[in-house]
C-alpha cells in the first residue's frame, strides 16, 4: 500500500495513459465502421426465366445489379469476363436479343436501387459457341473503374 501512495502520480499516468490509447482505439474503429457502412454494397446476379411472348414460352436470362449500400454508383457498362481473361462486351450480343428495351448506360444506382435487364437465352448460347474460352463471371464496372462480378457456377449453368 505504501508504494502506491508514494507513486500516485506515476501510478494515475500511466492509468490515463492506456485509458486515452484506448479511446482513441474505440474512435478509430467506429470511424472504420463509419467508412465501411457508407460505401456501396452492390449484389450482381444472373438467373434463368421463363417468358412468355405472344403465346410461346421462351428461355430468358436476366442480368441485374442492386446496390444495397448507401452511397450511389454509377454503372458504365456490362461485359462478360472469359476463363482466359479476355472481356467479351454485353453489347456483342445483338439487340434484337434483348427483351424489352436493351439497357443504357451509364445508369445510377442509388441507395436501395436496382438495374435489369433480360436477354434471351439462345442468343448467349449461339454466341459461347463461337468464342474460344468459356464465360466465367458477368461482370459490371463503376464510373471508377471497379468491377462487380458475378461468377456463373457451372452446376447452375450447365448448357
Amino acid at each position: 500500500m505504501k508504494y502506491f501512495i508514494d507513486n500516485w502520480d506515476k501510478i494515475s499516468t500511466i492509468f490515463f495513459a492506456f485509458l486515452s490509447a484506448f479511446f482513441a482505439g474505440l474512435s478509430a474503429y467506429i470511424l472504420w465502421m463509419e467508412y465501411k457502412r457508407n460505401n456501396p454494397k452492390i449484389i450482381v446476379k444472373m438467373t434463368k426465366t421463363k417468358t412468355l411472348e405472344d403465346v410461346d414460352y421462351f428461355e430468358t436470362i436476366n442480368c441485374s445489379i442492386i446496390n444495397k449500400g448507401r452511397r450511389s454508383i454509377k454503372i458504365t457498362r456490362c461485359f462478360f469476363l472469359l476463363k482466359d481473361g479476355s472481356k467479351f462486351p454485353f453489347l456483342s450480343i445483338c439487340p434484337m436479343s434483348t427483351i424489352g428495351t436493351s439497357p443504357n448506360f451509364p445508369q445510377i444506382l442509388n441507395e436501395t436501387e436496382k438495374f435489369e435487364f433480360n436477354f434471351s437465352f439462345e442468343s448467349l448460347q449461339r454466341i459461347t459457341k463461337e468464342l474460344t474460352s468459356k464465360i466465367a463471371y458477368l461482370c459490371f464496372t463503376d464510373s471508377t473503374d471497379i468491377i462487380y462480378k458475378y461468377k456463373i457456377k457451372k452446376k447452375y449453368w450447365k448448357d
